[in-house]
């Protein structure tokens, strides 16, 4: 059987932000005690993630981290900030790669972004 519920966004903003939100809707975070941090958790496959799906080994995050000064360790705090800004730049690749590849189809909007969700959530 199908899972028929609808994760509905709701509020106002810019068509990119609606897409973040929704992405995030799916991915969760961990916060800190007092929200001013992500902390960097296991997935629940093994895998070290921060944020809002940000995989630290997977997605060749690591050393970014490292050279940014933080520990990848799990159960580091990672500014919010930082990691947002790693979001923002995967989402965006995203959205390159599905215009790219999509280019001709004349697809709507929403079409473009349920594939960027698709595509943020099956990457490595």
């Amino acid at each position: 059987m199908f899972d028929t519920n609808i994760i509905q966004i709701n509020g106002s903003g810019s068509p990119s932000s609606l897409l973040k939100d929704y992405i995030r809707s799916w991915e969760g975070a961990k916060f800190n005690s007092d929200h001013t941090k992500y902390v960097i958790v296991d997935d629940g496959a093994g895998n070290k993630v921060v944020g809002y799906g940000i995989d630290l080994v997977n997605g060749g995050y690591e050393s970014i981290f490292k050279q940014a000064g933080y520990s990848t360790d799990l159960g580091a705090e990672i500014d919010i900030d930082f990691v947002d800004g790693l979001e923002d730049k995967e989402i965006a690749d995203c959205l390159s790669q599905i215009k790219a590849a999509t280019a001709g189809l004349n697809l709507k909007e929403y079409q473009i972004h349920a594939l960027v969700s698709r595509a943020y959530n099956c990457r490595s």
